[in-house]
């Protein structure tokens, strides 16, 4: 079993760790279907990467890059920050199903036997807040 990590660069030039344990850099994109990143290792030799970043279809794997140990750490901050607005949007979201159920209740009383009891200004106005609050007025 495999147990290397590797993540494919989105931004360039960007450095990883072969199984040698040297630093190699991929430098961008070429136009081969099979190795399409392009850069160096730490020799300054020309080396070129599969997309899972293997080095050869051959079996030679001492080039096959790792995730650096920095770019393991900024890539496991970045899922922890998008973990966090996902659960801020669901929040939110409750709160804008609760506050628009409250106008779809209002509206159904709407009928010919509507609620006399039931005004609409506080259903409306929780729902302005709330929409106010997603749009990030508030």
């Amino acid at each position: 079993m495999d147990d290397r990590k590797f993540t494919p660069p989105t931004e360039f030039p960007a450095e990883y760790v072969d199984s040698n344990g040297d630093k190699a850099v991929i430098l961008g994109r070429g136009p081969h279907k099979v190795f399409p990143f392009i850069g160096h290792n730490a020799a300054g030799y020309a080396r070129y990467w599969t997309e899972k970043g293997t080095f050869s279809s051959l079996g030679i794997n001492g080039f096959d890059l790792h995730d650096i140990p920095k770019r393991i750490a900024e890539l496991e901050e970045q899922r922890n920050f998008t973990q966090g607005l996902v659960l801020k949007l669901d929040v939110k979201l409750a709160k804008a199903t609760e506050a628009l159920e409250g106008v779809r209740s209002f509206t159904r009383d709407l009928g010919l036997y509507a609620d006399q009891g039931h005004t609409l200004a506080p259903a409306l106005r929780k729902a302005c807040d709330t929409l106010a609050e997603l749009k990030g007025e508030q």
